[in-house]
């Protein structure tokens, strides 16, 4: 039998690759609640901010 707490919150938890334009990739390996995505209407383009506690 398996915790389903336990299953759920590893699903949050995955590894992604964020695909930007040519050759260009973000590889995500944890939660990704701290990056958000947005648009810049002044410049036209899309854009992603990364939040984080500390840099290592």
């Amino acid at each position: 039998m398996f915790s389903y707490a336990a299953v759920k919150k590893q699903a949050r938890i995955f590894k992604s690759v964020i695909k930007l334009d040519k050759n260009f990739q973000i590889y995500v390996l944890g939660d990704n609640q701290y990056i958000k995505k947005g648009f810049d209407e002044e410049t036209g383009m899309h854009y992603y901010q990364l939040f984080f506690k500390d840099e290592q």
